[in-house]
């Protein structure tokens, strides 16, 4: 429907006010044009999504002219015109940094599972990943698309904390050799090398020496990383998992995936690892006690945190994460 014929429809029934804000919502539509895919989501929930006639019911006037809107272009259009897809706004071939936990799995799995590379760094867990890693591939992945596991050809160094320093560069570097669009399964979080601004300079460096035209490397496509799901908790991520395949997927959330810093077979109960599926866990009603050597505390987790670590542009971040965990642990 025209933007004009929800203004006209508007005014009969609500009058002239409510009529013209009824021409707010195809603002959304104007973003999904835009080069950013954070963008075109979000001018694809502004539009046209249940969460945001919900979020402006309460508002006198917008409220009614955004119901009327969603209401007319349900009317109008076939079932699923609007259906927002996770991978609004991503281009069409990329390739996903793997790395065996519930975050990459689910995103892998709501993205459609592209094609992806699980790298083989040594680290303690690094068995207990592949595992999972290959019977994700086998149960999901098209035949032509396994996920590939590839070694690195050396250990990486591996903190007490279960901190690789570098690993997401190397994955980076990986999965550039696949394709040059790079998912990062990155949600709501921060590390030295998992943040935006980390990101733009790493896609700096790699445009910067891509090479020119004396190594004939001029024409190659600059590298893009992609974080879809930066903006959800661990919680919110495996809400979406469940609302999108349904309670019997619990199964394989919790058969699939490995956490632990450690290499088991139980989870050790005691890293970041642990903690953070926990709660995520907890908080979507999966309980998988028998998995752990000892439950999760908060406070194993809360008494590594720094305030040399607090960065300002992060606190946004650091609400959700703390309203994600209020109560438990």
């Amino acid at each position: 429907m025209k933007p004009s014929e929800h203004m006209r429809f508007t005014m009969q029934d609500h009058g002239l006010i409510t009529g013209l804000l009824a021409l707010a919502p195809d603002i959304g539509v104007m973003m999904q044009r835009l080069p950013s895919a954070t963008l075109k989501r979000w001018g694809a929930v502004l539009h046209h999504d249940e969460r945001t006639i919900t979020a402006l019911r309460g508002l006198p006037g917008i409220g009614q002219a955004w119901a009327e809107h969603y209401s007319q272009d349900e009317r109008t259009h076939p079932p699923g015109t609007y259906g927002l897809s996770e991978a609004a706004g991503l281009p069409p071939d990329p390739c996903m940094a793997y790395s065996g936990g519930p975050d990459s799995f689910i995103i892998w799995r709501l993205l459609g599972c592209p094609e992806a590379v699980y790298l083989n760094v040594g680290n303690s867990a690094s068995a207990q990943e592949i595992e999972r890693v290959q019977l994700a591939s086998k149960k999901y992945a098209p035949a032509d698309r396994q996920i590939r596991v590839w070694d690195s050809g050396y250990g990486m160094r591996e903190l007490p904390t279960g901190w690789i320093p570098y690993r997401n560069l190397r994955l980076i570097l990986a999965c550039a050799q696949v394709s040059p669009d790079v998912v990062l399964g990155r949600i709501a979080e921060w590390g030295p090398d998992k943040n935006p601004g980390f990101f733009r300079r790493v896609q700096r460096l790699l445009k910067s020496s891509k090479g020119g035209h004396f190594q004939a490397a001029a024409d190659l496509p600059d590298v893009r990383i992609h974080t879809p799901f930066g903006h959800m908790t661990k919680t919110a991520l495996v809400r979406r998992y469940l609302q999108v395949f349904g309670p019997g997927a619990v199964d394989d959330l919790v058969d699939l995936t490995w956490s632990c810093y450690g290499d088991g077979p139980l989870f050790c109960g005691k890293c970041g690892g642990c903690w953070c599926r926990w709660v995520a866990f907890r908080n979507n009603g999966i309980s998988e006690e028998r998995r752990y050597a000892q439950q999760p505390v908060r406070h194993e987790y809360y008494s590594r945190l720094h305030w040399a670590d607090f960065r300002p542009g992060m606190v946004p971040m650091y609400i959700k994460r703390a309203y994600e965990m209020r109560g438990l642990g």
